[in-house]
């Protein structure tokens, strides 16, 4: 499985004050989100002399097992230096980068487009970027709200095999998940399902042969439709990451087992739509 490299500065990035231990809660909350699926691997790379002292803070927040690298000076060329000699050990298919310094930012990009891998990054001290994360993300430790905030849609995509009608699943460590995402401005509902299906499974050809009626759940709308498409799982056209591991078609019993446990009403009632 090829993988992401998603990499954290510390300071200035998850901590704005190391001594009273001021989280910047929106991006410790995305470390602890990145960190989970097996298809990213997590770096905090800082430029302190000693890890030590940044692990103590990870194990004080009950974080354990993070990799940290100290790369010793202020120079953004030491970082750099180190992802173009990790991206030598294995190859990995996209870079993320959360800085507070743009000169890191631009520094590291060089050398992840130099190796032709999809680069993206937040910077820190953006309000823009800060405030996207903190609109869009539920901030939770614990994993419990994982879904957006903000207003999404998304698209129950159904297709039929012989007799027998299947639901689109996008897996991710054993799970399924439906294309869905947040709404851009300007967007409509429809518009942003329709973008999001796209972006997230490569499907375009959708028949909407029921309607366009809808579902809700928390912040997300739904709609049902069908196609005759294979699916497939593109890279994010910002971040350049591959958001789940597989696409497949599955029956509506087996999504609602193993789909994300708030989806399954919305699975339901496709269902009722679908299969009369």
């Amino acid at each position: 499985m090829t993988k992401n490299l998603i990499l954290f500065d510390f300071d200035e990035t998850i901590v704005s004050n190391y001594e009273r231990e001021e989280i910047i809660a929106e991006v410790l909350h995305d470390f602890v989100l990145y960190s989970k699926y097996p298809n990213n691997d997590v770096v905090i790379l800082t430029a302190r002399y000693q890890r030590g002292p940044v692990i103590d803070f990870f194990k004080k927040l009950g974080i354990a097992n993070v990799e940290v690298v100290a790369v010793g000076e202020l120079n953004p060329l030491a970082k750099s230096a180190y992802v173009l000699n990790k991206l030598s050990q294995k190859n990995y298919r996209a870079v993320k980068v959360y800085e507070d310094k743009i000169e890191n930012i631009k520094e590291i990009e060089k050398v992840v487009r130099s190796q032709n891998v999809a680069f993206s990054s937040v910077h820190i001290q953006s309000p823009d970027a800060i405030q996207d994360l903190r609109n869009f993300v539920g901030l939770t430790l614990d994993g419990e709200k994982d879904v957006p905030k903000s207003p999404g849609s998304g698209i129950v995509v159904v297709r039929k095999f012989d007799d027998e009608w299947k639901v689109l699943g996008l897996k991710l460590e054993g799970q399924f998940d439906l294309p869905k995402g947040k709404m851009e401005k300007g967007e409509t509902e429809f518009q942003a399902a329709l973008r999001e299906t796209l972006e997230e499974s490569g499907i375009d050809d959708l028949d909407f042969k029921w309607g366009q009626q809808s579902t809700s759940i928390k912040h997300l709308t739904f709609f049902v439709a069908q196609t005759s498409q294979d699916a497939y799982i593109p890279q994010n056209p910002e971040s350049g990451i591959y958001e789940h591991d597989s696409a497949e078609w599955v029956s509506f019993d087996k999504m609602k087992s193993k789909c994300y446990g708030f989806l399954v009403p919305v699975v339901d009632w496709a269902e009722s739509i679908v299969v009369k």
